[in-house]
């Protein structure tokens, strides 16, 4: 994917995410503040009454017509990949944009809902320090460390009685982090499929048969996206999929529709052994295959930059080295799927209409993924969503706000 399209990409999800936390830190953070004052009091129930009232529905209400603006602008950004967006069959057919409206639900629903595991968060949290504060011994007025990680809290964390604002503090740090990320997945995963939704609109008004999945390449992108990078699929299949997706407001239906990848090893083997019958099947034809995919669609045999191995941008502000280790290999030809091996007869300094060299990251040199400190909440987060679920999940969320180390640990990850 090209530096100027993954800059605008991520701008309108960042600017998204921006306001929907904005939203949730005007709505929640008194009662947040309040909650934190309690459970550093050790008024654990007083402190749950308020936590399970956390609700944003009337307010997610308000942001409707932000929100369909800037689902306009990413379904028209997909489109600009076709032609420019003054002649988009968008703008040409208004009609074709009404599904949006009904995305505009699905978003809404989705943050309403992400409420929840703030609030799965908030009294596992709760549930750690009343377990523990009936378990430890008390010596001059100290209560001493956690001695052992309890439902997701850290041993790092020590509360003592004259302490009671490092633990309100310790609580509203959590809730803060986690609701930027949730922010920030709701809008980077319904993004990503208007986006597409976009393109694809604008590929079959034209008459382009098929398209070519395009992923950043650089140090942190998973081994899901270097295979899926370059594979090659019918656009009226995947438009038809598409616009049923953007369409669906129920959760649970999203989930079972939209599944994502399985990263594990074995998950991988599975993956690679599909063709491209198989994966369309499987609805893998079109990003996000994870939260806060970076992945985009284009034309059939374009160049899409990957080619770049200076400075890539993750998000916006954000700028990390590219990873130097890739193999150049042709582009699959329309319709066929899975590795390529390299052609010893190409130039790699010559490209042209029908050999584009493309740079993937050889899927037998996959490594633990390290992660920089500043970008270790939202990847890990990201990663948490993908991979866990239930109890799991809301331990993991939080031990990414109180102790990272034993987050990343978990995770799989290496913090740099």
């Amino acid at each position: 994917m090209g530096v100027i399209e993954n800059e605008v990409f991520l701008s309108i999800e960042d600017s998204i995410a921006k306001r929907v936390t904005q939203l949730l830190h005007a709505t929640l953070d008194e009662k947040i503040i309040e909650a934190g004052v309690l459970i550093g009091a050790g008024d654990f129930n007083a402190a749950r009454d308020i936590i399970n009232k956390f609700d944003v529905t009337h307010e997610m209400f308000t942001l409707d017509g932000f929100i369909r603006t800037k689902f306009i602008q990413s379904a028209l950004f997909g489109a600009s990949q076709i032609v420019d967006p003054e002649i988009s069959v968008l703008i040409i057919q208004p009609h074709l944009v009404d599904p949006l409206n009904t995305t505009v639900q699905q978003f809404r629903t989705l943050i309403t809902n992400s409420i929840r595991v703030l609030q799965d968060t908030a009294n596992k949290f709760i549930r750690a320090l009343e377990e523990d504060a009936a378990d430890v011994a008390v010596n001059d007025g100290v209560i001493k460390s956690f001695g052992g990680h309890v439902h997701g809290v850290s041993n790092r964390i020590g509360i003592r009685k004259d302490a009671a604002s490092e633990t309100a503090a310790l609580f509203n740090n959590a809730m803060t982090g986690n609701m930027t990320m949730l922010s920030s997945i709701g809008s980077s995963l319904t993004t990503s499929r208007v986006i597409t939704y976009g393109f694809l609109l604008e590929a079959s008004a034209n008459g382009i048969l098929t398209y070519m999945v395009s992923e950043v390449l650089d140090a942190r992108t998973c081994p899901v996206c270097q295979f899926m990078h370059g594979q090659t699929f019918s656009v009226e299949i995947a438009l038809a999929r598409m616009t049923r997706l953007i369409q669906i407001t129920d959760p649970a239906e999203l989930r079972a529709a939209a599944p994502f990848a399985d990263q594990s090893a074995a998950g991988m083997a599975e993956l690679r052994e599909l063709d491209g019958g198989d994966l369309q099947a499987r609805g893998m034809n079109t990003p996000p295959y994870h939260p806060l995919c970076r992945g985009i669609v284009v034309e059939t045999g374009r160049d899409v930059g990957a080619v770049q191995q200076d400075i890539l941008p993750v998000r916006p502000g954000l700028l990390i080295p590219s990873l130097v280790i890739p193999t150049l290999i042709q582009p699959k030809p329309d319709g066929a799927t899975g590795p390529v091996e390299p052609d010893p007869n190409i130039d790699p300094s010559i490209s042209d209409d029908t050999t584009l060299p493309i740079f993937v990251i050889p899927e037998d040199e996959e490594e633990e993924k390290q992660v920089s400190e500043a970008d270790f909440q939202m990847e890990a987060t990201a990663l948490a969503f993908d991979t866990l679920s239930g109890e799991e999940l809301t331990d993991v969320l939080t031990l990414i706000i109180t102790d990272p180390k034993e987050a990343a640990d978990l995770l799989g990850l290496t913090i740099i």
